[in-house]
């Protein structure tokens, strides 16, 4: 078997390129590409397409709540790339990294991290993503002043005009996050009108190498940093359900407490039970994780 071209290169390409298609798709039958990718691996190996595919299994470890296999997967990755000499090795390091950290609780500690990693040569120009992961990563750690700033050199004169590139959901749900924990109203809006066409999405970077869940999670956190917590209640819940679709655990847990959070704004008959529910299945899912356990948000 070698395809139409007879080539069996191609065949791999082909296979691997369905593969990320519909992992960045949300497709139930992701993974069962991947398994398909992964046999025809076993035959013979392809730089290439090897590393894509164990960059997908990363992602899907951090889905499982495998922090530490995910971070000892990335780590392996990422040395893999560099001894190829690809160009992306660095980049989707970081990538899987924050989001290793971000499911942990922990992204304030890549504060360093990332200010170096937003000069490094190997990004592509139109990856803003790295201003993005910064400014959470500061508005985490209590740091107003670096995330206000980082949110606007990513913001630039209107959020419209960031490219459209591979790294383009992550980076506005990164802003998402930053000007729900800056209170900053006026963005929160802006990113909620850019962000609600993808809805259905679930937020992936570059290749699908690293999963922040479902978009209606930052759709959520808009409505609730603008004030429009029946709006964040109706995201939120449509959120963990897509989170448990995608089987992101960690995701589930940080939309279930988010709802919770819009659910207790709201105040409405039956929204305090509703949130005490979210809360403790949250946490019961939060301890399946290995690795840190994730903490409160």
């Amino acid at each position: 078997m070698s395809g139409r071209s007879g080539r069996r290169t191609d065949l791999v390409m082909g296979v691997l390129w369905d593969t990320v298609d519909l992992f960045l798709a949300g497709d139930p039958h992701a993974e069962r590409r991947l398994g398909e990718l992964d046999d025809l691996l076993a035959e013979r190996k392809h730089l290439a397409a090897g590393f894509v595919a164990d960059a997908l299994k990363v992602m899907l470890a951090i889905r499982a709540g495998r922090f530490r296999d995910a971070e000892a997967g990335a780590q392996a990755c990422a040395e893999v790339g560099q001894a190829a000499g690809d160009f992306d090795a660095l980049g989707w390091y970081g990538a899987q990294l924050v989001a290793i950290r971000w499911f942990q609780g922990r992204l304030g500690e890549l504060v360093p991290v990332l200010d170096g990693l937003m000069h490094s040569p190997t990004l592509s120009p139109i990856d803003n993503s790295y201003y993005a992961a910064l400014a959470v990563a500061a508005a985490s750690a209590g740091d107003r002043r670096t995330a206000a700033g980082a949110l606007a050199r990513l913001c630039g004169e209107d959020l419209g005009a960031l490219p459209r590139s591979s790294t383009w959901l992550t980076s506005l749900c990164g802003a998402a996050e930053t000007a729900y924990l800056l209170d900053d109203r006026a963005t929160a809006a802006r990113i909620h009108e850019l962000l609600a066409p993808f809805a259905q999405l679930p937020a992936m970077a570059s290749l699908g190498i690293a999963c922040f869940g479902s978009v209606h999670h930052p759709l959520g956190t808009t409505a609730l940093t603008a004030g429009d917590p029946d709006r964040a209640v109706t995201h939120l819940r449509a959120a963990v359900r897509h989170n448990l679709a995608l089987a992101h655990w960690p995701a589930v847990v940080f939309s279930r407490r988010r709802h919770a959070e819009a659910l207790l704004r709201r105040g409405g008959p039956g929204d305090p039970a509703a949130a005490d529910r979210e809360l403790a299945a949250a946490d019961e899912e939060a301890r399946t994780f290995t690795g840190p356990a994730v903490t409160g948000r």
